[in-house]
């Protein structure tokens, strides 16, 4: 059985608000949260022991001491095959120059989709009533929904 892998890509900072969406909006059609600001972990998970070829792109305060119960957020449009999270204020400075794979930006960080285009939630843990870790399953939503229904 092969096991679940999680690779860290790296970290940025952050203001007051993540915006997450599709890279290449810009900030438009984005979702934006108001999350713990200070310095986010991000990091994929694949899921290879329960759902192959499914994967998370995932983030989370380094200043959280505790999380809560996840639930859904929110949900956005990709139309790149790609995902990110963004400060609010690095939106203004990037450009998506449309080249796949998982990276780091100045600013947050970009993961390709493996299932293209379509609608992909957004989850997301408190702790104190504010949002301390994140995740986006990298897998649209009429997806998810065949899979557990």
């Amino acid at each position: 059985m092969r096991k679940n892998i999680e690779k860290v890509m790296g970290s940025f900072k952050v203001e007051r608000k993540i915006v997450v969406g599709d890279p290449c909006y810009g900030g438009a059609n984005c979702v934006e949260l108001v999350v713990k600001p200070g310095i986010w972990e991000v990091l994929i998970r694949d899921d290879n022991e329960h759902r192959p070829g499914m994967r998370e792109l995932l983030a989370k305060s380094v200043h959280a001491t505790r999380i809560g119960q996840i639930s859904y957020l929110d949900s956005f449009c990709v139309d790149s095959g790609h995902a990110s999270m963004f400060d609010e204020r690095a939106l203004s400075t990037f450009e998506f120059d449309g080249k796949g794979g998982d990276k780091m930006v100045l600013g947050g960080c970009i993961a390709g989709t493996n299932f293209g285009d379509g609608l992909y939630e957004v989850w997301g843990r408190k702790h104190r009533g504010e949002i301390v870790a994140l995740a986006i399953p990298l897998m649209p939503t009429y997806l998810l929904e065949r899979e557990t229904s």
